[in-house]
């Protein structure tokens, strides 16, 4: 909705094959990647949610001291998401757009 320009074109939202597709496979895949990159940087000290952080171990920072607790990865996933669809939307949002004059 930040992006748009105009409002949505009724019609194409009820039907399929309308002015917007199914699947954004772009928005998909970034969604797999925030939250491989969030787990990835969070930590628990939970036992069950011990695998939780392996992306800290794979740079040898320890999980469960310093930065390892900081559970930056709830951050870092909302940039992904926040910005990746901004910049990878924009094109398709403006086509969409250009689509329903």
């Amino acid at each position: 909705m930040m992006l748009r320009t105009r409002r949505l074109h009724s019609p194409s939202l009820l039907a399929r094959g309308g002015a917007y597709p199914d699947w954004r496979w772009t928005n998909l895949a970034l969604l797999v990647a925030g939250t491989a990159v969030g787990l990835g940087t969070v930590s628990s000290p939970l036992p069950w949610l011990g695998w939780e952080g392996y992306l800290f171990r794979l740079v040898g920072i320890d999980p469960q001291a310093g930065i390892g607790t900081s559970n930056i990865g709830v951050v870092i996933a909302l940039v992904i998401g926040l910005f990746g669809v901004l910049v990878s939307a924009a094109p398709a949002v403006r086509r969409q757009e250009r689509s329903v004059e």
